[in-house]
């Protein structure tokens, strides 16, 4: 049996970076995915991409996606005219899952897609292998299961949106919001409820209880903190649905959903009833149009806006550290609340005629997920899950003041984002989405330390971590998007061939970052705040 170098567990961007970065040294790379296409949100919905510098801050293979994405829609039937951002950032989700496979298989990167982890071989502080079964449907359902396949490696990269590697290799984590005094964060902990003008909030006082005084479903009933204080609550999770104009030919028709129950929606009934000139954007966010689609067949990524939305606010807190079966309840909880606010939207008659309408001419998209019934179930998106407690904590002063770092292998450009933690009512007179954090979309690089990606030496000492990061929960809102953690896999990806291609088995903490900085260089990432060029990198868009 071969014996793989590098073992990177999720076909995350993060994963497909590390995983093709390790692979194109020369290194034996195999990629585990448990689910059913490479790529993370990237392929799975999310096809706009958050940049904060018009993509002035991509380098590397990060910009090399990026730069294959453009070149497909230029030389594809479908080419034209179109802009650089269309052409290049507004990518349809098999297209970039096409992408991503063209880039690792070029590399000879070993793909196991539908295996999950189920344990961890470890000896002192050294990952020896790791054991994944399969979830796919056996082919004879009476037939003995797929056998386990057992992965030993020089050096593993956990690059899960979940940190599931990470954790059961017993390295340190947290969940939730850290108190504001423990790292002396202004937005840390519970906020205060000061935003209330945010189109994410409720714009006006709301009755919220039903005839018995009782608090209506989608509000939290349970204990919070004191504002400032800590706790385990993490942001809401959605779906990226990709969606198109019936009309247009494209589409699928949305189906109501099997536990749909109307009654779930009473609060959204009444913020319409007091906002009756809503319109479909008030509540979609309609992200496109994606590629080179246009008029009624343009297709959309599709977010949360407004105070209700497809964000299934207090649905994702006991997600990160969930069992299998428990998060599988949890996906599909997610499922039945995105498609039956969309199906609430589309038939409710408390919802104006010109908005249901509007709603009921779309559908989803007929040339996305079709093993899923066009919607991307297997790609919930995971904002925040668990985070890694390394030797040092990114916060907040990392990322607004503290900017130049030492050890960067990479650049973050986005503002702090942080979706809604939790739906609350104030004194039953105001209905307050608490959590949501944004610095006013003021969009400033910051360097990304390598030792953001690196657990304590005495837990894991040849394991690299480039998505659940060692960051604090502010701070981490800032770094979770795709492109960043794309950026931060191209430099696990390296550091685990220069560990790996180590005579004296170098633990990952300790191999020669002034090598790996010139490794990064050398394949075009941008490491310092000063090598970021003054305009948006049209070249590779097209």
């Amino acid at each position: 049996m071969i014996v793989p170098a590098v073992v990177v567990y999720g076909a995350t961007p993060s994963g497909c970076a590390a995983a093709v970065a390790a692979a194109r040294l020369g290194l034996l790379v195999t990629l585990i995915d448990p689910g059913i296409r490479v790529g993370g949100m990237t392929s799975g919905g999310l096809g706009h991409t958050d940049l904060g510098l018009e993509g002035r801050e991509l380098g590397g293979i990060t910009q090399e996606f990026y730069s294959r994405v453009s070149q497909h829609y230029m030389s594809g039937p479908a080419s034209g005219p179109a802009n650089a951002s269309t052409q290049c950032f507004a990518v349809e989700s098999h297209v970039a899952e096409t992408v991503y496979v063209s880039m690792l298989t070029e590399a000879n990167v070993d793909i196991h897609l539908g295996h999950t982890l189920e344990s961890v071989h470890k000896v002192g502080s050294v990952l020896l292998d790791i054991t994944v079964v399969s979830t796919a449907p056996r082919p004879d359902p009476a037939g003995s299961p797929l056998p386990p396949l057992v992965l030993a490696a020089r050096v593993f990269i956990d690059a899960s949106y979940e940190g599931d590697l990470m954790a059961m290799a017993n390295v340190s984590f947290t969940v939730g919001r850290e108190a504001r005094v423990q790292f002396n964060e202004t937005d840390a902990g519970r906020l205060e409820p000061n935003n209330v003008l945010s189109r994410y909030q409720f714009q006006q006082p709301i009755p919220h209880t039903d005839a018995a005084g009782d608090l209506l479903p989608l509000i939290y009933r349970g204990p919070v903190a004191a504002v400032g204080a800590a706790d385990s609550k993490v942001t809401a999770y959605t779906y990226r649905p990709c969606m198109t104009k019936l009309a247009g030919g494209g589409g699928v028709p949305i189906q109501k959903p099997s536990t749909y129950d109307s009654n779930r929606w009473e609060l959204f009934r009444r913020l319409l009833a007091a906002n009756p000139q809503s319109q479909i954007t008030d509540f979609l966010y309609l992200a496109g149009p994606l590629g080179n689609s246009t008029g009624d067949a343009a297709k959309f990524d599709v977010g949360t806006n407004g105070a209700i939305s497809l964000d299934f606010i207090g649905g994702s807190w006991d997600y990160p550290t969930a069992n299998r079966s428990a998060r599988a309840a949890i996906v599909e909880a997610h499922v039945q609340h995105v498609v039956g606010f969309i199906h609430f939207l589309s038939t409710d008659p408390a919802v104006p005629e010109a908005l249901r309408a509007e709603t009921a001419s779309y559908g989803w998209c007929a040339d996305e997920f079709l093993h899923e019934g066009h919607f991307p179930r297997s790609a919930l998106y995971v904002r925040e899950a668990r985070r890694m407690v390394g030797g040092a904590v990114f916060t907040e002063a990392d990322h607004v003041s503290s900017v130049i770092k030492a050890d960067t292998v990479g650049l973050g450009s986005y503002n702090m984002d942080c979706h809604m933690t939790e739906r609350i009512s104030v004194n039953k007179s105001w209905v307050l989405n608490e959590g949501w954090l944004t610095k006013d979309f003021a969009h400033a690089p910051f360097e990304l330390p390598y030792s953001l990606m690196l657990p304590l030496e005495t837990d894991a000492s040849n394991l690299i971590v480039p998505v659940a990061v060692s960051a604090t929960h502010v701070a981490f809102s800032g770094i979770r998007l795709e492109p960043t953690w794309s950026i931060l896999g191209h430099a696990a990806g390296v550091a685990a061939a220069l560990a790996a291609n180590s005579t004296r088995h170098t633990p990952v903490q300790h191999i020669n970052v002034s090598t790996l900085q010139a490794v990064l260089v050398s394949q075009g990432q941008l490491l310092t705040v000063s090598s970021i060029p003054a305009e948006a990198p049209h070249t590779f868009c097209g």
